[in-house]
């Protein structure tokens, strides 16, 4: 059971989540709420537990017409929260919330009753005969809140089909319906303050899905059918003291937004912890790939340097050494050239395969989703604050967080800086683009030059350490322009590995300020319930 809170710590705490999105959609709903000043009755169960024939009953007990809202059928047909006015109360008919139901309907049948019991001043949950099965939690759940002293009511419903005619055997439907009150107090855990009410709300269905029946129709049946006790209950509601089911409407409402406001902020921490986790790990598959790159970088410049020693040494051996020279930097270099691409594209295949690997797997999965909801438009408060619980708030509150702080970070980096980073990125492209292509005809025209030159001074070059220089000067020159083009795939290998892996890293900064931020609101609100 949640203790009593200090309301207005919640309500500081609820808007500090998001700017106040989340509060200010509570304390909206609370205002129009208290401006009640009749006490707030919500009918409240499953689909199919006679919730809307039960009202109908009371109402025509009470003297009331029965609105055209309310049908009775055997289908679900109650699909809003309706409402209306009868011996001096607010008496709220619920659609029935369906446990683990995924398709849209009933999604939103559960949240429209979820949201309405949790702004009332009394509930009567009602319960078929065979009480609750797969909703036995979430009733247990209900049951645990802080309801004042004739607050909560069970009534378990259309008891007429628990398997005992009454008329045949009036004993055995008293003793049965004694003994499914001590199965429902023992499943809820309530306490003998709790009223359960056996019901016959319409015997042997004898109004049918007639909305006005006359009353007279279950004049056979009202000694023993348990509606009068129900419907003298709702009575005296009026004429009681209403201050205190009141406030303890108020600790309900704001203590189960702020527990269930930290539930939720429990699981997006977790979630979010995940996405760190992906999100470090891919910074250190990065830097690994990175060094890897370096690595190969290193690798080929050393390699280069001693292809082109044995080049000159070659040349210097040769009868013709600038054509030996020429020959041999071309197939050298464009041999070097080929295996260098060829070992950067393997690395390459390498990032893509382990990226393809990875998002197949749950957590990069979880992780891609949240990048997409990042990346959607998010959506204007007033589209969630009418119907949506206080989870879906609070997730999206968290996301609207990130999203800021990704916003005002980025803002860090001056216009000055991205010009330049553009530039570089731009550069590196076209440089990696064309390198590959001109390598081996660049290398070629240096050897020519070197040839021509050699022809023209034939007969000044005698001195072997002369033409030794002039090789090495040629051999340089080739290398230079071999190293510009290990430079661009080299630059280009590193912005596809960052590329690839910039949805996990980009955020990381990010996804660690929001794990802090959930664990300090964790930690207040924790507090604030009396954790």
């Amino acid at each position: 059971m949640i203790s009593r809170i200090d309301i207005e710590a919640a309500k500081s705490w609820l808007d500090g989540l998001s700017s106040g999105v989340v509060g200010e959609g509570l304390a909206h709903r609370w205002d129009q709420f208290a401006a009640t000043d009749r006490p707030v009755v919500t009918i409240y169960g499953s689909y199919d537990t006679g919730k809307s024939s039960l009202l109908r009953r009371l109402l025509i007990e009470l003297g009331e017409v029965v609105p055209p809202w309310l049908t009775i059928s055997a289908r679900h047909e109650t699909f809003e929260v309706n409402e209306i006015s009868a011996a001096g109360c607010v008496l709220r008919d619920t659609p029935g919330f369906v446990t683990g139901g995924k398709d849209a309907r009933a999604e939103m049948n559960t949240v429209l009753a979820s949201e309405a019991i949790a702004l009332t001043d009394v509930a009567i949950v009602a319960l078929p005969p065979q009480l609750a099965t797969a909703e036995h939690s979430i009733l247990r759940e209900l049951a645990q809140q802080n309801w004042a002293g004739n607050s909560l009511w069970f009534v378990i419903s259309r008891f007429d089909e628990a398997g005992v005619d009454p008329d045949d055997d009036p004993e055995g439907y008293r003793s049965l319906g004694e003994h499914k009150t001590v199965e429902l107090r023992k499943a809820l855990s309530l306490g003998e303050e709790v009223p359960v009410y056996v019901i016959s709300q319409d015997f042997a269905q004898m109004a049918g899905a007639d909305r006005n029946p006359d009353p007279s129709i279950w004049n056979e049946t009202r000694d023993w059918d348990g509606v009068s006790s129900l419907v003298a209950a709702v009575k005296d509601l009026a004429n009681s003291q209403t201050q205190s089911i009141r406030e303890s409407a108020a600790q309900r409402f704001w203590g189960n937004a702020a527990q269930r406001a930290l539930e939720q902020l429990s699981r997006e921490l977790q979630s979010h912890l995940e996405n760190t986790a992906v999100s470090d790990a891919s910074e250190q598959q990065r830097a690994s790939w990175l060094a890897q790159v370096d690595s190969l970088t290193r690798a080929y410049e050393a390699d280069l340097r001693g292809r082109m020693a044995a080049v000159i040494g070659d040349a210097l051996d040769s009868p013709d050494p600038a054509k030996r020279f020429a020959q041999a930097a071309k197939v050298s270099v464009g041999a070097w050239h080929a295996s260098c691409e060829r070992d950067v594209n393997k690395l390459l295949r390498t990032v893509s395969e382990s990226m393809v690997t990875n998002r197949a797997r749950p957590d990069w999965e979880r992780f891609d989703e949240m990048v997409a909801s990042l990346r959607r438009k998010p959506s204007s408060p007033a589209d969630s604050l009418v119907f949506s619980p206080v989870v879906g708030q609070v997730g999206a509150a968290v996301l609207d967080a990130m999203r800021e702080y990704e916003k005002t970070r980025k803002l860090k980096l001056s216009p000055a800086e991205k010009a330049a980073l553009a530039a570089a990125a731009e550069t590196n492209r076209i440089a990696a683009a064309s390198a590959g292509l001109k390598i081996v005809v660049e290398v070629a025209k240096i050897g020519e030059q070197f040839v021509n030159q050699q022809r023209a001074a034939a007969a000044a070059v005698q001195q072997h350490a002369l033409l030794k220089t002039e090789l090495a000067a040629a051999g340089e020159q080739a290398a230079s322009v071999a190293l510009g083009s290990l430079d661009a795939i080299a630059d280009d290998a590193r912005a596809q590995i960052r590329n690839t892996t910039a949805d996990q890293v980009d955020l990381r900064v990010s996804l660690h300020h929001l794990v802090e931020n959930l664990r300090s609101n964790i930690e207040t609100g924790t507090r604030l319930l009396g954790g």
